[in-house]
């Protein structure tokens, strides 16, 4: 750790500081939007874990969860989550119904951030395919799981969803 001696790096540090006390107050009084994330997930214990874990984030607000898909898109239309995180069983293909709940999310504006126990080209390219945002190991920690719900929920605002799944990049930027 690097402490700063001088007064203009002590004076930026603390301003810094002050800014990200403000950003975490603004979204904790609702005067900032905060990004609505659902979580989809079989295993009621990955979707507790994935919901305390996010909880720190005080841009993310978790607008519900869900180990069935049918919840999901029929409590859709009273939650309107911006990033749906969905969780795959591991080493299986995802189902056709599977694909076609991140093809129906991603049309209705909904992105898509899949989880898998761990990485397999022919899931990670189908799931892509379909229009997930992310596709990501289910052990991924805290920090860079909030960057990337940050990163999807950014580009949901400003990449419309695919308008099918032909010509869609199979690797996300």
């Amino acid at each position: 750790m690097t402490f700063v001696t001088d007064r203009k790096g002590l004076f930026f540090c603390k301003l810094v500081l002050k800014f990200c006390q403000n950003v975490s107050v603004l979204c904790m009084n609702g005067l900032m939007e905060r990004i609505r994330v659902f979580i989809l997930d079989n295993h009621l214990g990955v979707r507790q874990a994935l919901a305390a874990r996010l909880q720190s984030a005080p841009a993310i607000e978790i607008v519900g969860t869900s180990g069935t898909r049918r919840w999901l898109v029929s409590k859709r239309r009273m939650t309107i989550p911006q990033v749906a995180i969905l969780g795959l069983a591991g080493g299986n293909e995802p189902s056709e119904d599977c694909l076609t709940l991140v093809r129906r999310l991603t049309q209705q504006g909904t992105a898509v951030l899949a989880l898998v126990s761990y990485m397999d080209d022919r899931v990670r390219e189908k799931i892509l395919q379909a229009g997930a945002r992310r596709c990501l190991l289910k052990n991924i920690n805290t920090p860079q799981l909030i960057a990337a719900i940050e990163q999807v929920a950014a580009e949901r605002e400003i990449i419309p969803p695919p308008p099918s799944a032909s010509g869609w990049p199979l690797t996300p930027s």
